[in-house]
């Protein structure tokens, strides 16, 4: 959390995904939405998630036009920096000390006093990204009609969700562009009713905060997870094994290999399918050294960093 001052008044606010309450996230999954389409600066993305959370008065969207309040908000804003950063070539950005790449990864480097270094990064493409990696849901449950944050419809837990109902979810999200209405499917699947067609009556808003936090601890489960290594072949692009693709017959394709019947793998969570991926993977490495194939050589031909494969040989 952190403090910030707006008509000296002292406002404490979030500053990290798991600070956010299911009313606060919702109100900034929709603001991000508008951001992202190119609908809003960061600066202004920052100042009216700000004034939904605080119920403070509308800030002047114009830049030229601010008044003293709205430079205020802006500046007071600028504080709140965790749901974005700026991305650098990768080659440009480990020339740099630490501290350096520390403080531009939240702020741009036109901002900074003038130095080798900022001059440096100015030359070089920066992309503004939204940082959308989330290892929880931050919706417990859904509100049905009036309601405030708790009760509701009880939906998915990072820890315990199904493999089955998530891969089915990654299908339809792909399938999103192609028939919009296929949202309230999604809703519905992770968060299970008795009764079906009750996710039409919630608002977009909702819908889309389930939708990105769904799409968002996907990226953490892919990216930041010791299950990364599935989903990022090395950085050799010889030939070897391609980047894993999840859907529904890898689920059943595990059931022939003799890990269990279909039913039962059916029931497992996607910590354990994932577990299960990896465990081939591990024992496949070590099956081909136990052929004296060097480390080096499988981790070529299983596309593997080598890191990884000493780490598993070892």
């Amino acid at each position: 959390m952190i403090d910030i001052t707006i008509d000296n008044k002292v406002y404490t606010v979030p500053n990290r995904w798991d600070e956010l309450s299911p009313s606060q996230y919702i109100a900034l999954s929709k603001q991000l939405s508008i951001f992202q389409s190119g609908g809003i600066s960061l600066d202004m993305c920052r100042v009216a998630w700000l004034q939904d959370i605080l119920s403070l008065p509308s800030a002047k969207v114009g830049f030229c036009d601010r008044d003293d309040y709205t430079r205020n908000m802006v500046f007071m804003a600028d504080k709140v920096d965790f749901f974005y950063y700026y991305q650098y070539d990768k080659e440009v950005i480990k020339l740099l000390p630490p501290e350096v790449r520390l403080l531009v990864r939240k702020k741009h480097p036109e901002y900074l006093a003038a130095s080798p270094e900022r001059t440096y990064l100015l030359r070089g493409d920066i992309v503004l990204q939204v940082d959308n990696y989330i290892d929880r849901n931050l919706l417990p449950s859904i509100q049905v009609g009036d309601g405030g944050d708790g009760g509701g419809v009880k939906g998915w837990c990072a820890d315990s969700i199904n493999a089955h109902d998530f891969l089915l979810c990654a299908d339809l999200i792909s399938q999103l562009a192609d028939n919009s209405n296929i949202i309230d499917d999604i809703v519905e699947l992770l968060y299970p009713q008795a009764v079906q067609g009750w996710a039409h009556e919630l608002d977009i808003e909702v819908k889309y905060a389930v939708l990105f936090n769904f799409q968002c601890f996907s990226n953490y489960l892919f990216n930041r997870t010791r299950f990364r290594v599935l989903f990022t072949p090395s950085k050799d692009k010889k030939s070897g094994r391609s980047e894993l693709t999840l859907n529904i017959d890898n689920l059943y394709t595990l059931s022939k290999k003799g890990y269990g019947s279909a039913i039962e793998l059916e029931a497992i969570t996607m910590n354990q399918y994932l577990t299960l991926l990896l465990g081939e993977l591990i024992d496949t490495a070590r099956t081909m050294h136990a052929y004296k194939k060097s480390a080096v050589t499988i981790a070529g031909e299983l596309n593997v960093d080598l890191k990884y494969i000493l780490q598993w040989l070892n």
